[in-house]
């Protein structure tokens, strides 16, 4: 009698520990995918927004002064800086991010290929990808790995 509900009592134990941890797991997950993916289509705007490049250093990255922590407690920004709900880019922003473009006509024929900024993948390889891309007329997704926009 007593083996027995000690059994129950380690299965029962044993699905409630797995329960929380899937729930943890799977919602930690999905903040995380839809961080990346905000955080990505922010960059995606501003690449094309200036034709496939980052924006001078003077248009539209600012010096950002340093706050006492004080004052970010007062204006509840903490929270969202600590867990990256705002966005912001800074100088460093062109260095972190690893990007190429392909640029179409109307026509659909490429008239211009940067891949200046990621090592990963060639020309060629940047005109086949955008070349599959293009056919398929989707606005935005992700290609082999990368995010695209069109």
């Amino acid at each position: 009698m007593i083996e027995k509900l000690r059994l129950k009592f380690i299965i029962v134990s044993m699905v409630s520990i797995f329960l929380v941890l899937f729930t943890i797991l799977f919602f930690g997950n999905l903040y995380l995918y839809k961080n990346i993916n905000f955080r990505n289509d922010k960059i995606l705007d501003i690449l094309t927004e200036n034709g496939g490049n980052f924006p001078k250093r003077e248009e539209r990255f600012e010096k950002r002064e340093a706050k006492p922590m004080n004052d970010e407690f007062k204006n509840n920004n903490l929270a969202s800086k600590l867990f990256g709900i705002n966005f912001e880019l800074n100088e460093e922003s062109r260095f972190e991010t690893r990007f190429f473009s392909v640029a179409f006509n109307y026509d659909g024929e490429i008239i211009n290929t940067n891949t200046g900024f990621v090592a990963s993948i060639s020309q060629e390889d940047a005109i086949d990808l955008a070349g599959n891309i293009y056919k398929y007329k989707k606005i935005q997704g992700y290609k082999n790995g990368y995010r695209y926009r069109v």
